[in-house]
């Protein structure tokens, strides 16, 4: 055993529970991130709303393995928009 007190479990698990979830979000999201920046004359906006995520998702990991959760799901702000901007250009394509 490694002789750990509850809270360093508690530590650990909350840290290793942020980095799964960042994981199965970037699995995800990068190629659609990398779909969005090609969109003709949205690069620059689909740059700074990849920013937004990147920075909430640092601040909602470090967050979470710290133990405050509650700053966790201000990324979706960012994604979600991605995701209207990608819609968009597909539903125009289809026109």
């Amino acid at each position: 055993t490694l002789g750990l007190n509850d809270d360093q479990v508690n530590n650990y698990m909350c840290a290793q529970r942020a980095h799964q979830n960042n994981v199965e979000f970037t699995s995800v999201f990068m190629p659609l991130f990398l779909v969005a920046g090609a969109i003709p004359g949205e690069t620059t906006n689909i740059a700074w709303a990849g920013l937004s995520i990147l920075g909430f998702r640092m601040v909602g990991g470090l967050g979470y393995a710290a133990g405050l959760r509650k700053y966790s799901g201000f990324f979706h702000i960012g994604e979600l928009y991605i995701l209207w901007k990608l819609g968009k250009y597909a539903f125009d394509l289809l026109k």
